[in-house]
């Protein structure tokens, strides 16, 4: 028996992808975080589904709302009692001293996950990770950022995630992934489109999927409304690029894809934004999406299509319309990522705001 821990649904559909893959004889214990949109519903239709043995929902432990203090204090008692802690966090009839795993599946050591991890390591399980975007393909990882409090206390316990090294990492695109030192082996996963079509259809019964049919030209994918930069000025530039965009197309041509996360919109009524439980990956699997174009100031999911179906829908990231610092080994990974288009010409990178202005004139042509 194994176990996967799933904080998106984009993490959902790679535990069943890597289970039919590498070990579908195996149960498979699925803990679903409640930190997206519908998660509950999610976690109900999972667990009628045939590829999981039993379905947790689990309250992810909140640290960056305590204050300073506060979260310090926090961090050093979690890590002192990683199995209690668990214990608490999983809802329903869950007894953790009961438990083995032979192997725990994530997408990289976060809070939950952590103590998790570091809580049937004792008791034998290795750790492996699965595609989570972006962030499984760059040369660091989550526990190159823990701050100087956690690896201390994380040294003194012998918990946390920097006592925790994952052996195998599975993803679409292993070729790209720039970190391969770190895993003995790096190992692909199955492209969407490949899947056996009876696994299409349960994906589209776990994740309720509808056809959306958007009546949208232009995507722009949210990375700014769940805080993922943490700075609020970002939001101005973004401000100018939606009223740029709004001179140029049609209101009714753009719509906002709103981070799974996300609580309310914070763009103007008038362009459609929606949000959707269903993963990115799912949707593109059921829609039409070579005739659009999608947008991002760095989101993976403008590459999925390419990456998990080997479609070319025209994708602009505007990572350099944005003062983000330390942004070289992103920048690095897209660019490698977008030359593995047929077509090119198809991926633009604007240099400023009157380089996207031409751009989206050439797309309104």
């Amino acid at each position: 028996m194994f176990a996967c821990v799933c904080w998106s649904p984009f993490q959902i559909v790679n535990a069943i992808n890597y289970k039919m893959k590498y070990d579908a004889e195996s149960d498979m214990d699925v803990y679903v975080c409640m930190k997206f949109s519908g998660a509950e519903e999610v976690a109900v239709r999972l667990s009628e589904s045939e590829y999981v043995h039993n379905v947790y929902l689990v309250n992810n432990l909140d640290y960056d709302s305590l204050p300073s203090g506060a979260r310090k204090k926090k961090i050093i008692a979690d890590l002192l009692r990683p199995g209690k802690v668990v214990q608490e966090c999983v809802k329903g009839d869950f007894r953790i001293n009961d438990l083995h795993y032979s192997y725990i599946i994530s997408s990289g050591y976060l809070n939950f996950n952590i103590l998790f991890n570091n809580y049937f390591a004792k008791k034998g399980a290795k750790a492996f990770f699965v595609d989570d975007g972006v962030e499984s393909y760059l040369e660091k990882n989550t526990a190159d950022h823990y701050s100087a409090v956690y690896k201390l206390f994380g040294r003194f316990t012998g918990n946390g995630g920097i006592n925790l090294k994952p052996q195998k990492l599975f993803v679409y695109a292993p070729n790209l992934v720039l970190g391969k030192q770190r895993y003995e082996e790096v190992l692909p996963l199955v492209p969407l489109d490949q899947l056996k079509q009876e696994i299409k259809k349960e994906l589209n019964r776990i994740f309720d999927y509808q056809d959306l049919r958007l009546n949208y030209h232009v995507m722009l994918f949210d990375q700014l409304g769940t805080g993922d930069f943490r700075n609020n000025n970002l939001l101005d530039i973004q401000n100018q690029i939606l009223r740029l965009m709004t001179q140029i197309l049609e209101e009714d041509e753009i719509a906002i894809k709103l981070h799974p996360r996300v609580t309310e919109s914070i763009y103007p009524v008038e362009i459609e934004a929606f949000k959707t439980s269903v993963p990115w990956e799912v949707f593109a699997l059921n829609e039409e999406i070579e005739d659009k174009v999608f947008m991002s100031i760095s989101s993976t999911a403008c590459l999925t299509p390419k990456l998990i179906f080997n479609k070319e829908p025209v994708i602009i990231f505007l990572y350099n319309l944005y003062p983000i610092k330390d942004y070289d080994e992103m920048k690095d990974y897209i660019c490698r990522a977008a030359a593995s288009y047929n077509c090119p010409d198809r991926v633009y990178i604007p240099e400023s705001l009157a380089d996207l202005e031409n751009i989206l004139k050439k797309i309104k042509e």
